[in-house]
């Protein structure tokens, strides 16, 4: 099965995910990658017009609000 081109990591600390993106570059698999902070989604409708989450809504493809609480969440693309 072919893979989707994007996962998830979540670490057991927001420190740990701190550490993490302080590498600049990651290598999965022998493919280099993409690695951010993920941005978690507001509501659970989603939403149209704008990738994940919606335009406006704050998703992953949004414009919301940047994210204030420590997250141990990473969004890794390109894999």
């Amino acid at each position: 099965m072919p893979g989707r081109g994007f996962g998830f990591i979540t670490f057991a600390d927001s420190a740990a995910a701190d550490a993490f993106l302080e590498h600049k570059e990651h290598v999965i698999d022998g493919k280099r990658v993409e690695a951010k902070m993920a941005v978690p989604r507001h509501g659970s409708g989603g939403g149209g017009g704008g990738g994940y989450g919606g335009r406006d809504a704050g998703g992953y493809g949004g414009r919301g609000q940047q994210q204030t609480v420590p997250s141990t969440k990473i969004f890794v693309g390109g894999t």
